[in-house]
C-alpha cells in the first residue's frame, strides 16, 4: 500500500511547481522503467510495471475559545499531496518498488500543539522525495524486503484503522501514538515468515533517525506475531508487538542520565462483526522513563450505509485516550508551577463517499479534551474534507 502524505495546498505558482515536478517524475519514470528496465529484464518478469498515482486535499479548521486557538491555528487550512508508487514483479518471486511523494501544508498541527495530532497526511515536503524504494524476495513461506522502507506500515497494521487517506485522519487512529516508529523513511529490512494457519511472525530494523548517519549505531527494531482467522464466520486478526528505538532519550528521573533507549509493547485486533460492520481495538504501553507519553488506546468501528444511488458510502467512529506518564506528569507540574497533567481524549468520526471508482470525498469531524495533556487547556473541534483520488 502506497501512503499518501498531505501539504498546504495554494493557487500560487510556489504551490504548484512541486506539484508539476511529481507529475513529470511520475511521467518520466513510468517511460523509464517501462520502456527500458522492463524491456531489458522481459524474460524474468512475471507481468508489466504496475504503476498507481494517488492525490489528497483536505481542508480543516479548528473551532475553540481563543484562549486555546491561536490565530494562526483558527485559519482554514489545505494541505495537498502527490504520491506516485511503482512496482515491479519478477517470475523469481522477487518485486521492486518506488514510491516518491510531495506536496505542501502542514494543516492544523503546524500551528495547534496536540498528542494525537489531526492530519496524518500533511508532511510539510514540497520537494519531491523518495518515500519508499526497496526488494523484496519471496520464497515459499519467507519474505524478505530491504532498502529505503517505512515501518509504520508494517507494525501495529489494523484493517479498520490504518489509512489516513481512506479511514480516520488523525495520526492517534492510524498507528498506536505509544510507539516511537522511526522518524522518517530510511535504511531497514524486514523478514516475515508465514508457516500457516493464519500465523505471521515479522521482524523489521531500520536506522532510528533515518538519516543515513548511523545505520548500524542506532537501529529501531521490532517484532510482531499476528493471527487471522474467521470468528463465527466473520473474518477479523490479532497482532502483538514490541519495539526498542536506540535512540537517546533523557531518563525523566534522574538529570545525568541522557542516553537511555526507548521501548515498548503493544496489541492491535480488528474483527468484522456483520457483513457491513467491524470494530478495531489497540492498546500500547512504552517506557514511563523516558517518555512523557505512559500508554495510549483507542477503540472504534467502520460500517458501510446504503448506497446513495451509484454512491458507495463507508463511515466510522472513533475515541482514543493518550495516558501521561508519571515522572513526566511531576516534572511537568514543577516546571509549570503547579500546572496539572491530564489524559488526552481525541474522538473522530467520518463519513466516506465513493461518488466514483477513482475518487472519494470524506466528511471528518474531531474532537480534543485537554490538548497535549495540559487539563487547564480548552477543547477544540477540527471539521474537515477530504478529497482523494487514487487509481
Amino acid at each position: 500500500m502506497f501512503h499518501v502524505g498531505c501539504r498546504r495546498c495554494c493557487a500560487d505558482r510556489a504551490a504548484i511547481a512541486p506539484l508539476t515536478s511529481v507529475a513529470v517524475a511520475g511521467v518520466f519514470l513510468s517511460l523509464t522503467w517501462g520502456l527500458v528496465f522492463d524491456r531489458a529484464h522481459a524474460a524474468d518478469t512475471a507481468q508489466g510495471l504496475d504503476i498507481s498515482t494517488s492525490a489528497t486535499a483536505v481542508l480543516q479548521g479548528v473551532v475553540g475559545p481563543s484562549a486555546a486557538v491561536e490565530a494562526d491555528a483558527r485559519r482554514v487550512h489545505a494541505p495537498f499531496s502527490v504520491d506516485v508508487g511503482f512496482a515491479l514483479p519478477l517470475r523469481s518471486g522477487g518485486t521492486a518498488g518506488l514510491v516518491l511523494e510531495s506536496g505542501v501544508g502542514a494543516g492544523p498541527d503546524g500551528n495547534l500543539s496536540s498528542i494525537s495530532g489531526f492530519n496524518a497526511d500533511a508532511v510539510d515536503e514540497p520537494t519531491v522525495h523518495i518515500c519508499e524504494f526497496w526488494y523484496e524476495q519471496t520464497a515459499g513461506p519467507l519474505c524478505l524486503r530491504a532498502g529505503v522502507i517505512d515501518l509504520t506500515g508494517d507494525l501495529d497494521g489494523n484493517a479498520v484503522a490504518n489509512s489516513e487517506t481512506e479511514q480516520f485522519l488523525s495520526p492517534g487512529f492510524v498507528n498506536n501514538l505509544a510507539v516511537e516508529f522511526p522518524a522518517g523513511s530510511g535504511p531497514g529490512v524486514v523478514a516475515t515468515v508465514r508457516p500457516g494457519a493464519g500465523l505471521e511472525l515479522a521482524a523489521g530494523a531500520a536506522e532510528a533517525d533515518a538519516d543515513w548517519t548511523r545505520v548500524v549505531a542506532r537501529p529501531f527494531l521490532a517484532a510482531q506475531l499476528s493471527q487471522s482467522s474467521a470468528i463465527g464466520g466473520r473474518d477479523g486478526s490479532r497482532r502483538i508487538y514490541a519495539w526498542r528505538n536506540s535512540l537517546p532519550h533523557e531518563d525523566l528521573r534522574c538529570d545525568n542520565r541522557g542516553d537511555e533507549p526507548g521501548y515498548g509493547f503493544g496489541l492491535s485486533f480488528d474483527q468484522s462483526l456483520v457483513k457491513t460492520v467491524a470494530v478495531f481495538a489497540r492498546v500500547a504501553q512504552q517506557r514511563t522513563a523516558v517518555y512523557s507519553l505512559g500508554s495510549s488506546w483507542s477503540a472504534g468501528m467502520q460500517a458501510t450505509l446504503p448506497r446513495l444511488g451509484r454512491v458507495a458510502q463507508t463511515a466510522g467512529a472513533a475515541l482514543g485516550r493518550n495516558h501521561t506518564a508519571d515522572p513526566w506528569a511531576r516534572v511537568y507540574k514543577t516546571e509549570a508551577e503547579g500546572t496539572e497533567c491530564s489524559d488526552e481524549l481525541h474522538y473522530e468520526i467520518y463519513d466516506s463517499f465513493r461518488v466514483h471508482e477513482h475518487l472519494a470525498i470524506t466528511i471528518d469531524l474531531q474532537r480534543l479534551d485537554n490538548p497535549n495533556g495540559d487539563a487547564a487547556a480548552h477543547r477544540v473541534w477540527v471539521p474537515g474534507l477530504r478529497l482523494q483520488y487514487s487509481r
